[in-house]
């Protein structure tokens, strides 16, 4: 072929496939097939967005481009202004989207589509701009050479730059560098810097069992990569054996056809996870047949939950990526590079096996076997905007977390943005510092309120008074902490010059080691008000090393004016503890402005107290993170009848009612007319340079 167009709705079959110079065609089926030097394969142009047009080759025997040959679908995609049948199409100058959104110049973004498994679907063209990338399906046996190949977004562009699109490879063996010449990141030119997100990249070798995803935005920050969202739900009528008949409101789009669905029944126990047959009849409507992944039987009833998931052996976000899932992810191991820019996983991951964190890296949630940040890495978690669902980083680990020297977990400046604070608690006046568990340093009234837990501490950092962010929130589970780097949620000046309260850094672990620090201490910096001190509480087994003596929730230790906060708290509770350790410590910076923690106040049980059920007469309903404090009752002649923890189970606090939690095999029996008086208990308080309130009583020794 040479210098043509092919038309035809038939395969052209031959045995041997040659190109010379730039042929358009739909498909071949050849044993071989060689684009020669200056050659250059390439699909029809897409007119029709309801029928994008593609370019088949089906290789029984090799397929060879010589150096300077190409298989260039580029610009053959959907046309201006259309996308996929259904996607929401770019607002005027923004890029077309497709695994990637396009740069943001009018809304609204294109939505994003396609399948990562086995990608079908032509680029989303742009809002009054370009066209999207076509579709190559090439099916053949090795890899190797030394060329590339790209699914990038269009590039230079003044606006929006497109969104990556999808590689998929499976192969039997790769020699040579093509696997690591693999583009999906989008365009990297934009006069007003409007990038978009990258695409994917989906290898699978014959090893595989899942296969791999890397995510590379290729250094640009830019929008996000979202997968797209099968969804989850209750088995509908109809379903029986390997038929799915869902409860979507819309029909499932066929590029989810080889996706994966997990089945769990009624009570939530998991049937099996399996594939959406890639059949004719796979997907049908709401409907998906699915398909056994051996020798068993799917055995699917009206009821069962079902629920789209996303499975790879490893994922790979690195240079910029911004990775969405509302499905779920999960893997058996995973890497997230920052290289040079911030990669974020803005959904939750769950591994099975390791995790490594290069660079810098926002994440929400990861669940895995164990956790490493290198040296110069840091984990972190997106910046807070909406102050009633404040940003967390939860890491659940049943290894090792480790921090190697140099690295860190950084929440610092996270939390409540300026003047804005805990619902419900009083916002501190200009100038004056944020508060949490430390007062905010004073410039003009009033001071925010303080509020959180000593115990299970979870809420950020209050704002300052028109200055910085409070600290953010860091929530650790795992087997055990080697920390040689640092753990941070500190507040934060931003651009101001008063500072944010520090955040909360809770930790439930095993042993301990290691000569870092953790802070969550107020923001330093500061011309007017320091932030307040946050807190810290760590729950472990047994401790090595110096980190222990390296933790910091004082308030921020510079303000010219001189107006500075209260400590933070921090508590420790070790496996020979029976209420654990507090420490309140301000580290040597004068006293001005307290720690007051939270009052749960007293009272008489009232009307619908019963058995560990106890409905309170407070004037105000009680904020989620008393759960865990304690509680002492007392029957209306004033004998003790118990002394135990709210429940952190949901449901533990509703409004103004509690339940309470058994210490042992004890029965509780509150009745209506019993005293209850909210205290803290500790088995030791250490008190140093500090002035501390509390309304509620404080059970424990005292070190000051």
């Amino acid at each position: 072929l040479n210098g043509v167009r092919v038309l035809s709705v038939d395969p052209v079959r031959v045995t041997n496939a040659e190109v010379k110079t730039t042929v358009e065609i739909r498909r071949i089926d050849t044993a071989n097939l060689t684009v020669r030097t200056g050659g250059n394969l390439t699909q029809i142009p897409t007119t029709d967005p309801l029928a994008p047009e593609s370019v088949v080759v089906n290789a029984t025997g090799a397929v060879a481009l010589e150096t300077g040959a190409v298989i260039d679908v580029s610009g053959r995609g959907y046309p201006v202004n259309k996308s996929y049948p259904g996607a929401v199409v770019p607002g005027d100058a923004t890029g077309g989207s497709h695994l990637g959104y396009g740069g943001l110049s009018s809304s609204p973004l294109g939505s994003t589509f396609g399948s990562i498994y086995r990608p079908q679907e032509a680029g989303g063209g742009a809002g009054n701009g370009s066209t999207g990338g076509g579709i190559v399906r090439i099916t053949t046996g090795p890899v190797s050479g030394a060329g590339a190949v790209e699914v990038r977004g269009g590039e230079p562009s003044y606006y929006g730059t497109g969104g990556g699109g999808a590689i998929a490879i499976e192969y039997t063996t790769a020699t040579g560098s093509v696997l690591s010449n693999l583009v999906a990141r989008t365009g990297n030119t934009s006069t007003t810097s409007r990038f978009g997100g990258s695409g994917t990249i989906y290898l699978k070798g014959s090893a595989s069992t899942y296969g791999d995803l890397t995510v590379d935005n290729g250094g640009k920050t830019g929008q996000a990569t979202e997968l797209p969202s099968l969804g989850n739900g209750v088995a509908q009528a109809g379903t029986t054996a390997a038929t799915l008949v869902t409860d979507r409101a819309v029909n499932i789009p066929a590029y989810f056809a080889g996706n994966w669905i997990e089945i769990r029944d009624s009570a939530n126990v998991l049937k099996g996870t399996w594939r959406i047959s890639t059949a004719a009849n796979g997907i049908n409507a709401k409907t998906v047949i699915l398909v056994p992944n051996g020798a068993e039987t799917i055995s699917m009833v009206a009821g069962n939950k079902w629920q789209g998931v996303y499975r790879f052996d490893n994922v790979t976000a690195k240079n910029g990526a911004n990775l969405i899932s509302s499905d779920p992810l999960r893997a058996a191991s995973a890497s997230y590079q920052g290289g040079g820019v911030t990669t974020t996983l803005s959904s939750p991951l769950v591994s099975t096996g390791p995790v490594e964190i290069q660079g810098y890296v926002d994440a929400r949630s990861i669940t895995a076997s164990s956790l490493t940040v290198r040296a110069g890495g840091r984990l972190s978690h997106p910046p807070t905007v909406d102050p009633n669902n404040p940003e967390v980083l939860t890491l659940n680990l049943t290894g090792a977390l480790t921090l190697e020297a140099g690295a860190t977990i950084d929440a610092s400046g996270r939390g409540y943005p300026n003047n804005t604070s805990y619902p419900g608690a009083v916002l501190p006046g200009d100038a004056t510092g944020g508060s949490h568990l430390g007062y905010g340093g004073i410039w003009s009234g009033p001071l925010g309120s303080t509020f959180g837990s000593v115990y299970r501490p979870q809420e950020a950092g209050g704002g300052a008074g028109n200055g910085g962010p409070g600290g953010g929130i860091v929530r650790i589970t795992s087997g055990s902490l080697t920390l040689d780097g640092a753990i941070r949620a500190n507040g934060d000046k931003g651009t101001s010059d008063r500072t944010g309260a520090g955040g909360s850094v809770w930790i439930t672990t095993g042993p301990v080691s290691g000569a870092g620090a953790i802070e969550a201490r107020g923001g330093d910096g500061a011309y007017y008000g320091t932030g307040g001190g946050g807190a810290i509480a760590i729950e472990y087994t047994t401790a090595s090393g110096s980190v222990l003596s390296n933790l910091v929730a004082r308030t921020g230790n510079t303000s010219t004016t001189s107006r500075f906060g209260g400590a933070g708290t921090v508590y420790l509770k070790s496996g020979t503890s029976t209420y654990g350790d507090v420490i309140i410590d301000n580290k040597g910076v004068v006293i001005q402005q307290p720690t007051e923690l939270p009052s749960l106040g007293l009272g008489i049980a009232q009307a619908g107290t019963a058995g560990a059920t106890l409905v309170t007469d407070r004037a105000v309903n009680i904020p989620a993170h008393f759960a865990g404090n304690w509680i002492e009752v007392r029957d209306s002649a004033n004998v003790l009848k118990g002394t135990w923890r709210i429940s952190t189970a949901t449901g533990g606090i509703t409004n103004k009612t509690v339940i309470l939690v058994p210490n042992g095999a004890e029965t509780i029996s509150m009745v209506p007319g019993d005293k209850w008086q909210g205290i803290y208990r500790f088995d030791t308080m250490t008190l140093n340079g500090v002035r501390v309130l509390s309304v509620d009583p404080e059970i424990g020794r005292a070190h000051v």
